[in-house]
């Protein structure tokens, strides 16, 4: 959950902090976790692949996305737009 969210639907800067916050209320409670990801999340992941802790991980791919892939069927995408639409059409 990042500004970026922001760009295709041409929200303007000053909205950008309104409108995560609308994204984050209509699509936290559908994910798995109870909440949408932010960055720490994803600098979480990096640190411990960067970390010794990591040492003997290799070739693994780790979703970082709070479960969302192995239970939405991939619907997160959809549901981003259905919430951004939602946020205009206010």
């Amino acid at each position: 959950m990042t500004p970026i969210m922001a760009r295709p639907w041409n929200i303007p800067p000053e909205q950008h902090g309104e409108f995560l916050t609308f994204l984050a209320d209509r699509l936290g409670p559908g994910q798995p976790i109870g909440r949408v990801g932010q960055p720490e999340d994803i600098a979480g992941a990096a640190l411990f692949l960067a970390s010794d802790l990591s040492g003997f991980v290799t070739g693994a791919v780790i979703p970082v996305d709070g479960g969302a892939t192995a239970v939405t069927q991939n619907t997160f995408s959809t549901d981003v737009v259905a919430a951004a639409d939602a946020y205009l059409a206010r």
